[in-house]
Protein backbone atom coordinates (compact mmCIF):
# COMPACT_ATOMS: atom_id res chain seq x y z
CA UNK A 1 0.00 0.00 0.00
CA UNK A 2 1.41 3.23 -1.20
CA UNK A 3 1.33 6.90 0.71
CA UNK A 4 -0.47 8.20 -2.13
CA UNK A 5 -3.42 6.27 -1.43
CA UNK A 6 -3.92 8.03 1.93
CA UNK A 7 -6.31 11.05 2.24
CA UNK A 8 -3.12 13.05 3.30
CA UNK A 9 -2.08 17.27 2.65
CA UNK A 10 -0.23 17.75 -0.22
CA UNK A 11 2.69 18.99 1.45
CA UNK A 12 2.83 15.77 3.18
CA UNK A 13 3.22 13.54 0.18
CA UNK A 14 5.96 16.23 -0.81
CA UNK A 15 7.91 15.18 2.68
CA UNK A 16 7.55 11.22 2.28
CA UNK A 17 8.46 11.46 -1.55
CA UNK A 18 11.27 13.42 -0.57
CA UNK A 19 12.44 11.16 2.76
CA UNK A 20 12.29 8.13 0.14
CA UNK A 21 8.83 6.89 2.25
CA UNK A 22 6.89 5.71 -0.61
CA UNK A 23 5.07 2.70 0.75
CA UNK A 24 3.54 2.01 4.17
CA UNK A 25 4.93 -1.19 6.66
CA UNK A 26 2.68 -3.50 7.31
CA UNK A 27 1.82 -1.30 10.72
CA UNK A 28 0.94 1.54 9.25
CA UNK A 29 -1.59 -0.17 7.01
CA UNK A 30 -3.26 -1.32 9.94
CA UNK A 31 -3.38 1.80 12.05
CA UNK A 32 -3.33 4.77 10.66
CA UNK A 33 -7.37 5.04 9.20
CA UNK A 34 -8.05 4.15 13.13
CA UNK A 35 -5.63 6.62 14.69
CA UNK A 36 -6.44 9.49 11.67
CA UNK A 37 -10.09 8.76 12.64
CA UNK A 38 -9.37 9.92 16.30
CA UNK A 39 -9.66 6.30 17.90
CA UNK A 40 -7.96 5.53 21.39
CA UNK A 41 -5.36 2.83 19.87
CA UNK A 42 -2.63 0.57 22.07
CA UNK A 43 -0.25 -0.17 18.98
CA UNK A 44 2.19 -3.23 19.26
CA UNK A 45 4.57 -4.14 16.71
CA UNK A 46 8.41 -5.11 16.69
CA UNK A 47 11.51 -1.96 16.72
CA UNK A 48 12.49 -1.28 13.31
CA UNK A 49 8.63 -1.11 12.48
CA UNK A 50 7.66 2.10 11.72
CA UNK A 51 5.46 3.16 14.62
CA UNK A 52 6.48 6.63 14.85
CA UNK A 53 4.84 7.57 11.25
CA UNK A 54 1.71 5.68 12.92
CA UNK A 55 1.11 8.68 15.00
CA UNK A 56 3.37 11.42 13.19
CA UNK A 57 1.21 10.94 9.97
CA UNK A 58 -2.04 11.39 11.24
CA UNK A 59 -0.93 14.52 13.71
CA UNK A 60 0.70 16.95 11.33
CA UNK A 61 -2.37 15.82 8.76
CA UNK A 62 -4.83 16.65 11.29
CA UNK A 63 -3.32 19.61 12.74
CA UNK A 64 -5.48 23.05 12.86
CA UNK A 65 -2.48 25.15 11.14
CA UNK A 66 -4.40 28.96 12.13
CA UNK A 67 -4.88 27.55 15.96
CA UNK A 68 -1.88 28.33 17.90
CA UNK A 69 -2.49 26.41 21.51
CA UNK A 70 -1.23 22.92 22.68
CA UNK A 71 -2.82 20.96 19.96
CA UNK A 72 -0.38 17.45 20.22
CA UNK A 73 1.93 16.28 23.14
CA UNK A 74 3.87 13.55 22.66
CA UNK A 75 5.66 11.73 25.67
CA UNK A 76 8.44 9.46 26.20
CA UNK A 77 10.32 7.98 28.30
CA UNK A 78 14.23 9.49 28.11
CA UNK A 79 15.82 12.37 27.01
CA UNK A 80 17.22 10.30 24.03
CA UNK A 81 14.00 9.17 22.89
CA UNK A 82 12.59 12.64 23.12
CA UNK A 83 15.09 14.55 21.13
CA UNK A 84 14.50 11.29 18.56
CA UNK A 85 10.97 12.10 17.92
CA UNK A 86 11.71 15.48 17.56
CA UNK A 87 14.11 15.40 15.16
CA UNK A 88 11.33 12.73 13.30
CA UNK A 89 8.98 15.98 13.51
CA UNK A 90 11.30 18.24 12.22
CA UNK A 91 12.46 16.39 8.92
CA UNK A 92 8.33 16.96 7.82
CA UNK A 93 7.55 20.35 9.48
CA UNK A 94 10.41 21.88 7.22
CA UNK A 95 8.41 21.77 4.51
CA UNK A 96 5.24 23.06 6.47
CA UNK A 97 7.08 26.57 8.47
CA UNK A 98 3.76 27.60 10.05
CA UNK A 99 3.66 24.48 12.04
CA UNK A 100 5.15 25.08 15.72
CA UNK A 101 7.09 22.52 17.54
CA UNK A 102 8.85 22.85 21.12
CA UNK A 103 11.17 20.24 22.55
CA UNK A 104 10.44 20.36 26.12
CA UNK A 105 14.28 19.38 27.56
CA UNK A 106 15.20 22.40 29.57
CA UNK A 107 13.35 24.15 32.30
CA UNK A 108 13.80 28.02 30.33
CA UNK A 109 11.45 25.98 27.29
CA UNK A 110 8.77 25.32 30.27
CA UNK A 111 8.98 28.96 31.11
CA UNK A 112 8.67 30.20 27.56
CA UNK A 113 5.87 27.76 26.88
CA UNK A 114 3.67 29.63 28.85
CA UNK A 115 3.06 32.69 26.97
CA UNK A 116 4.34 31.17 23.58
CA UNK A 117 2.08 28.06 23.12
CA UNK A 118 3.34 25.67 19.99
CA UNK A 119 0.75 23.34 18.65
CA UNK A 120 3.20 20.26 18.99
CA UNK A 121 4.79 19.60 21.96
CA UNK A 122 7.31 16.80 22.57
CA UNK A 123 8.70 15.98 26.23
CA UNK A 124 9.70 13.73 28.82
CA UNK A 125 6.94 12.32 31.87
CA UNK A 126 8.93 15.23 34.33
CA UNK A 127 8.65 18.23 31.84
CA UNK A 128 5.04 17.73 31.06
CA UNK A 129 4.24 18.02 34.61
CA UNK A 130 6.38 20.80 34.63
CA UNK A 131 4.01 22.40 32.22
CA UNK A 132 0.71 21.67 34.11
CA UNK A 133 2.40 23.20 37.40
CA UNK A 134 3.29 26.07 35.57
CA UNK A 135 0.37 27.18 34.34
CA UNK A 136 0.68 26.10 30.43
CA UNK A 137 -2.66 26.22 29.38
CA UNK A 138 -4.01 22.54 27.67
CA UNK A 139 -7.19 23.39 27.05
CA UNK A 140 -7.01 22.83 23.26
CA UNK A 141 -5.45 19.29 23.87
CA UNK A 142 -6.68 17.08 20.79
CA UNK A 143 -4.11 14.05 21.15
CA UNK A 144 -1.90 12.63 23.77
CA UNK A 145 0.90 10.24 22.49
CA UNK A 146 2.51 7.91 25.03
CA UNK A 147 5.58 6.33 23.09
CA UNK A 148 7.31 3.27 24.31
CA UNK A 149 4.41 3.00 26.75
CA UNK A 150 5.64 -1.00 28.47
CA UNK A 151 9.32 1.40 29.44
CA UNK A 152 6.82 4.15 30.91
CA UNK A 153 5.04 1.17 32.84
CA UNK A 154 8.40 -0.83 33.69
CA UNK A 155 10.29 2.73 34.93
CA UNK A 156 7.29 3.36 37.08
CA UNK A 157 5.74 6.85 35.66
CA UNK A 158 2.03 4.83 35.85
CA UNK A 159 1.28 7.47 38.97
CA UNK A 160 2.94 10.64 36.89
CA UNK A 161 1.12 9.64 34.18
CA UNK A 162 -2.24 8.95 35.88
CA UNK A 163 -1.98 12.37 37.56
CA UNK A 164 -1.11 14.45 33.98
CA UNK A 165 -4.21 12.65 32.84
CA UNK A 166 -6.40 13.99 36.25
CA UNK A 167 -4.82 16.94 36.29
CA UNK A 168 -6.05 17.55 32.38
CA UNK A 169 -9.08 15.88 32.75
CA UNK A 170 -8.18 13.58 30.09
CA UNK A 171 -9.79 10.91 31.26
CA UNK A 172 -12.98 12.81 30.89
CA UNK A 173 -12.50 14.65 28.08
CA UNK A 174 -12.98 13.05 24.16
CA UNK A 175 -9.04 13.87 23.86
CA UNK A 176 -7.59 11.15 21.63
CA UNK A 177 -4.80 8.74 23.05
CA UNK A 178 -2.27 6.73 21.21
CA UNK A 179 -0.28 4.08 23.48
CA UNK A 180 3.16 2.71 21.33
CA UNK A 181 4.76 -0.65 22.72
CA UNK A 182 7.23 -3.39 20.80
CA UNK A 183 6.28 -5.42 23.65
CA UNK A 184 2.96 -7.34 23.97
CA UNK A 185 0.24 -4.89 24.70
CA UNK A 186 -1.54 -6.59 26.54
CA UNK A 187 0.20 -4.96 29.76
CA UNK A 188 -0.56 -1.82 28.64
CA UNK A 189 -4.26 -2.26 27.46
CA UNK A 190 -4.40 -3.75 31.23
CA UNK A 191 -2.57 -0.81 32.98
CA UNK A 192 -5.03 1.84 31.02
CA UNK A 193 -7.80 -0.07 30.27
CA UNK A 194 -9.94 1.24 33.01
CA UNK A 195 -9.07 4.69 31.95
CA UNK A 196 -9.50 4.72 28.48
CA UNK A 197 -12.76 4.19 26.56
CA UNK A 198 -13.12 2.42 23.70
CA UNK A 199 -9.39 1.21 23.30
CA UNK A 200 -8.38 -0.62 20.18
CA UNK A 201 -5.62 -2.87 20.35
CA UNK A 202 -3.52 -3.73 17.33
CA UNK A 203 -1.10 -6.29 17.80
CA UNK A 204 1.64 -6.97 14.44
CA UNK A 205 3.30 -10.08 15.69
CA UNK A 206 1.70 -13.11 18.05
CA UNK A 207 5.47 -13.60 18.94
CA UNK A 208 7.45 -10.59 19.69
CA UNK A 209 10.34 -11.72 19.32
CA UNK A 210 9.95 -13.23 15.94
CA UNK A 211 11.93 -10.63 13.51
CA UNK A 212 13.66 -12.57 10.85
CA UNK A 213 15.65 -9.97 9.72
CA UNK A 214 18.20 -10.55 12.65
CA UNK A 215 19.99 -13.31 13.31
CA UNK A 216 20.90 -13.84 17.01
CA UNK A 217 24.25 -15.81 17.56
CA UNK A 218 26.32 -16.96 20.77
CA UNK A 219 29.58 -16.16 20.48
CA UNK A 220 32.78 -18.37 22.23
CA UNK A 221 36.02 -18.85 22.42
CA UNK A 222 37.62 -22.72 22.91
CA UNK A 223 39.05 -22.29 26.68
CA UNK A 224 39.09 -19.12 27.18
CA UNK A 225 36.82 -17.24 29.43
CA UNK A 226 37.92 -13.71 28.75
CA UNK A 227 34.99 -12.00 27.77
CA UNK A 228 36.68 -8.92 26.44
CA UNK A 229 39.54 -11.10 24.64
CA UNK A 230 36.76 -12.46 23.06
CA UNK A 231 34.84 -9.09 22.11
CA UNK A 232 38.50 -7.99 20.74
CA UNK A 233 38.47 -11.62 18.57
CA UNK A 234 34.60 -11.01 17.17
CA UNK A 235 35.09 -6.93 16.26
CA UNK A 236 38.51 -8.58 13.99
CA UNK A 237 36.21 -11.09 12.89
CA UNK A 238 32.79 -9.25 11.53
CA UNK A 239 34.14 -5.86 10.64
CA UNK A 240 31.03 -4.09 11.38
CA UNK A 241 29.07 -1.37 9.02
CA UNK A 242 27.66 0.48 12.45
CA UNK A 243 28.32 -1.69 15.85
CA UNK A 244 26.21 -0.86 19.21
CA UNK A 245 27.59 -2.59 22.15
CA UNK A 246 25.70 -3.22 24.95
CA UNK A 247 26.95 -3.83 28.39
CA UNK A 248 25.13 -4.34 31.96
CA UNK A 249 27.29 -2.06 34.10
CA UNK A 250 28.59 1.51 33.24
CA UNK A 251 31.85 0.38 34.38
CA UNK A 252 32.09 -2.38 31.53
CA UNK A 253 30.81 0.51 29.42
CA UNK A 254 33.43 2.84 30.12
CA UNK A 255 36.27 -0.36 30.20
CA UNK A 256 34.94 -1.41 26.45
CA UNK A 257 35.00 2.44 25.27
CA UNK A 258 38.42 2.65 26.34
CA UNK A 259 39.66 -0.67 25.12
CA UNK A 260 38.20 0.35 22.02
CA UNK A 261 39.91 4.14 21.57
CA UNK A 262 43.23 2.70 22.51
CA UNK A 263 42.87 0.10 19.14
CA UNK A 264 42.25 3.35 17.34
CA UNK A 265 38.47 2.97 16.62
CA UNK A 266 35.84 5.65 16.06
CA UNK A 267 33.74 4.97 19.14
CA UNK A 268 31.46 6.35 21.32
CA UNK A 269 29.83 6.16 24.36
CA UNK A 270 26.44 6.33 26.26
CA UNK A 271 24.68 5.60 29.86
CA UNK A 272 22.55 7.34 32.03
CA UNK A 273 25.83 9.17 34.36
CA UNK A 274 27.05 11.68 31.31
CA UNK A 275 25.65 14.93 31.29
CA UNK A 276 22.37 16.34 29.18
CA UNK A 277 24.60 18.04 27.20
CA UNK A 278 26.90 15.49 26.25
CA UNK A 279 24.36 12.65 25.83
CA UNK A 280 22.91 15.19 23.36
CA UNK A 281 26.02 15.71 21.67
CA UNK A 282 26.57 12.42 21.40
CA UNK A 283 23.26 11.36 20.39
CA UNK A 284 23.78 14.37 17.27
CA UNK A 285 26.91 12.67 16.51
CA UNK A 286 25.70 9.23 15.88
CA UNK A 287 22.99 10.21 13.50
CA UNK A 288 26.01 12.34 11.60
CA UNK A 289 27.94 9.02 11.27
CA UNK A 290 30.68 10.20 13.41
CA UNK A 291 31.12 6.57 14.71
CA UNK A 292 31.52 2.85 13.23
CA UNK A 293 31.50 1.72 17.45
CA UNK A 294 28.63 2.85 20.02
CA UNK A 295 29.16 1.03 23.79
CA UNK A 296 26.03 1.74 25.91
CA UNK A 297 24.15 0.76 28.84
CA UNK A 298 20.67 -0.62 27.77
CA UNK A 299 19.83 3.46 27.96
CA UNK A 300 20.38 2.75 24.07
CA UNK A 301 18.02 -0.23 23.68
CA UNK A 302 14.92 1.16 23.91
CA UNK A 303 13.31 3.11 20.78
CA UNK A 304 16.53 4.22 19.94
CA UNK A 305 16.29 4.48 15.76
CA UNK A 306 20.04 4.87 14.88
CA UNK A 307 20.21 4.22 10.97
CA UNK A 308 22.33 1.42 9.37
CA UNK A 309 23.22 -0.76 12.61
CA UNK A 310 24.56 -3.83 11.05
CA UNK A 311 25.34 -5.54 14.24
CA UNK A 312 24.86 -5.69 18.05
CA UNK A 313 26.72 -7.36 20.33
CA UNK A 314 25.97 -7.92 24.04
CA UNK A 315 28.40 -8.02 26.62
CA UNK A 316 26.57 -10.07 29.38
CA UNK A 317 22.85 -10.35 29.17
CA UNK A 318 20.13 -8.35 30.71
CA UNK A 319 18.29 -9.58 34.08
CA UNK A 320 14.91 -9.68 31.68
CA UNK A 321 14.46 -11.21 28.53
CA UNK A 322 12.64 -7.99 26.97
CA UNK A 323 15.32 -6.21 27.15
CA UNK A 324 17.27 -8.80 25.19
CA UNK A 325 14.86 -7.65 22.38
CA UNK A 326 15.21 -4.34 22.78
CA UNK A 327 18.75 -4.72 22.46
CA UNK A 328 18.72 -7.04 19.10
CA UNK A 329 15.98 -4.59 18.18
CA UNK A 330 18.46 -1.63 16.78
CA UNK A 331 19.31 -3.63 14.43
CA UNK A 332 17.81 -4.91 11.20
CA UNK A 333 15.69 -2.22 11.30
CA UNK A 334 13.07 -0.94 7.68
CA UNK A 335 14.67 -2.34 4.94
CA UNK A 336 17.88 -4.14 6.90
CA UNK A 337 18.96 -7.50 7.99
CA UNK A 338 21.44 -7.67 11.25
CA UNK A 339 23.16 -9.79 13.59
CA UNK A 340 22.33 -9.53 17.12
CA UNK A 341 25.72 -11.36 18.70
CA UNK A 342 26.36 -12.38 22.70
CA UNK A 343 29.42 -13.06 24.10
CA UNK A 344 29.24 -15.82 25.89
CA UNK A 345 29.90 -16.60 29.77
CA UNK A 346 28.94 -19.75 31.52
CA UNK A 347 26.78 -16.91 34.18
CA UNK A 348 24.34 -16.82 31.60
CA UNK A 349 23.58 -20.31 31.16
CA UNK A 350 19.76 -19.60 32.65
CA UNK A 351 19.32 -16.28 30.52
CA UNK A 352 20.39 -18.40 27.11
CA UNK A 353 18.04 -21.24 28.00
CA UNK A 354 15.62 -19.33 28.64
CA UNK A 355 15.56 -16.98 25.65
CA UNK A 356 16.31 -20.52 23.51
CA UNK A 357 12.33 -20.73 23.54
CA UNK A 358 11.96 -17.06 21.91
CA UNK A 359 14.51 -17.11 19.50
CA UNK A 360 16.48 -19.82 17.51
CA UNK A 361 20.46 -19.91 18.61
CA UNK A 362 23.63 -19.83 15.93
CA UNK A 363 26.52 -20.54 18.18
CA UNK A 364 29.38 -19.90 16.55
CA UNK A 365 33.27 -20.65 17.48
CA UNK A 366 36.37 -17.92 16.68
CA UNK A 367 39.11 -20.10 15.08
CA UNK A 368 41.81 -18.48 12.77
CA UNK A 369 40.30 -15.22 12.92
CA UNK A 370 36.92 -16.73 11.49
CA UNK A 371 33.57 -17.71 12.90
CA UNK A 372 33.18 -21.21 12.64
CA UNK A 373 29.60 -22.71 13.30
CA UNK A 374 29.51 -24.84 16.47
CA UNK A 375 27.63 -25.62 19.50
CA UNK A 376 28.54 -25.22 22.78
CA UNK A 377 27.02 -27.10 25.65
CA UNK A 378 24.89 -24.53 27.30
CA UNK A 379 24.53 -25.97 31.20
CA UNK A 380 21.04 -26.36 32.32
CA UNK A 381 20.25 -24.63 36.02
CA UNK A 382 18.95 -27.48 38.40
CA UNK A 383 15.44 -26.61 39.45
CA UNK A 384 15.14 -24.36 42.36
CA UNK A 385 13.71 -26.05 45.08
CA UNK A 386 12.32 -23.66 48.13
CA UNK A 387 11.53 -25.86 51.41
CA UNK A 388 9.06 -23.68 52.19
CA UNK A 389 7.05 -23.03 48.79
CA UNK A 390 6.52 -26.76 48.72
CA UNK A 391 5.35 -26.56 51.88
CA UNK A 392 2.46 -24.10 51.18
CA UNK A 393 2.24 -26.18 48.47
CA UNK A 394 1.34 -28.99 50.04
CA UNK A 395 -1.18 -27.39 52.20
CA UNK A 396 -3.17 -26.61 49.07
CA UNK A 397 -3.50 -29.98 47.69
CA UNK A 398 -4.44 -31.39 51.21
CA UNK A 399 -7.83 -29.16 50.69
CA UNK A 400 -8.63 -30.91 47.76
CA UNK A 401 -11.14 -33.02 50.02
CA UNK A 402 -12.73 -30.59 51.05
CA UNK A 403 -15.72 -28.88 49.76
CA UNK A 404 -14.80 -26.26 47.40
CA UNK A 405 -16.24 -24.32 45.03
CA UNK A 406 -16.81 -24.40 40.74
CA UNK A 407 -13.47 -23.52 39.54
CA UNK A 408 -11.70 -24.05 42.30
CA UNK A 409 -8.85 -26.39 40.39
CA UNK A 410 -8.25 -23.73 37.77
CA UNK A 411 -7.44 -20.94 40.63
CA UNK A 412 -5.55 -23.33 42.49
CA UNK A 413 -3.11 -23.86 39.40
CA UNK A 414 -3.13 -20.11 38.97
CA UNK A 415 -2.42 -20.30 42.74
CA UNK A 416 0.54 -22.59 42.31
CA UNK A 417 2.04 -20.94 39.16
CA UNK A 418 2.05 -17.18 41.21
CA UNK A 419 4.17 -19.02 43.89
CA UNK A 420 6.66 -20.99 41.78
CA UNK A 421 7.34 -17.50 40.19
CA UNK A 422 8.10 -15.65 43.18
CA UNK A 423 10.43 -18.56 44.30
CA UNK A 424 12.06 -17.95 40.82
CA UNK A 425 12.42 -14.54 40.91
CA UNK A 426 13.91 -14.52 44.73
CA UNK A 427 16.24 -16.77 43.69
CA UNK A 428 17.62 -14.80 40.38
CA UNK A 429 17.84 -11.89 42.44
CA UNK A 430 19.94 -13.54 45.18
CA UNK A 431 21.82 -15.22 42.36
CA UNK A 432 22.84 -11.76 40.73
CA UNK A 433 22.95 -9.87 43.57
CA UNK A 434 26.10 -12.48 44.69
CA UNK A 435 27.51 -11.77 40.82
CA UNK A 436 27.67 -8.23 41.19
CA UNK A 437 29.14 -8.12 44.83
CA UNK A 438 31.69 -10.35 43.24
CA UNK A 439 32.13 -7.87 40.23
CA UNK A 440 32.42 -5.72 42.42
CA UNK A 441 35.19 -6.75 44.18
CA UNK A 442 37.05 -7.52 41.29
CA UNK A 443 36.59 -3.90 40.51
CA UNK A 444 38.13 -2.70 43.88
CA UNK A 445 41.05 -5.13 43.41
CA UNK A 446 39.28 -7.16 46.73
Amino acid sequence: MKFTSLSLKLWLYTALTNNNFFELTPVQEKTFKLVNQGRNVVISAPTGSGKTLCYLLPILNNIIEDDKHIQYVVVAPTKELVWQIYNNFLTFTKYNKTIKIVLLDKNEKVDNLVNNPSQIVIATVEKVRQAIAKGVNFKHLKQVVLDEADMLIDYGFVKSINDIFTKLNLYKDNVQKVFCSASIHSNVANTFKNAVDNLVSIQLEKNIYANTKIKHCIVYQKNNNNSFETLEQLLNVINPYLCVIFANTKQDVEKIYSLLLQKGLEVGMLHKDLETRERKQMFSRLNNNEFKYLVATDLASRGLDIDGVSDVISFGLPKEDIWYLHRSGRTGRGKYTGNSYVIYDQKYDYQINRLNRKVNWNYYLISNNQLVEKKIHIHKPKPVVDVQMQREISKLYNKKNQKVKPGYKKKLKQQIYKMKQKAKHKYLEEKYNKIRKESYKQRKGH
